[in-house]
């Protein structure tokens, strides 16, 4: 499984830089902005945030949002989607540590934890929306 991290959050989220993918742990979408001078920037795919003002987000908040200033249509996450990605960080962090052997296991349980926060925020968006 070939991913790369997320310029946010650092996490292997992204299956190519520059693509306009959106990150599913911290929000952000991949416009290539990574710079020294990205604090400069704002606007663009992510709004009014910066790259490292959604950085200090994510280390604070777990989101790339502050939660003052959440512009998703689903708002803050919910307890349940807060623990899915937990759940998924975990996953993600044990990738080093792991054999050869182990890697295709383990990529199995990601991508199975990665469905269930998809439809966890499936199912978010379709109660708020009834």
């Amino acid at each position: 499984m070939v991913r790369v991290p997320c310029p946010c959050c650092g996490y292997p989220t992204l299956e190519r830089r520059d693509a306009y993918e959106i990150c599913h742990l911290c929000i952000w979408e991949d416009d290539g902005e990574d710079d020294a001078t990205t604090h400069d920037w704002g606007g663009g795919p992510n709004g009014v945030y910066s790259l490292t003002d959604a950085q200090a987000n994510y280390l604070a908040f777990g989101t790339m949002y502050h939660p003052d200033n959440n512009t998703t249509v689903t708002g803050n996450d919910s307890a349940k989607i807060t623990a899915l990605k937990q759940e998924l960080m975990a996953l993600y962090e044990a990738l080093p540590g792991l054999a050869e052997g182990e890697m295709v296991a383990h990529w199995k349980a990601i991508l199975d934890q990665e469905r269930g926060l998809r439809k966890a925020e499936e199912k978010r968006w379709k109660d708020l929306n009834r």
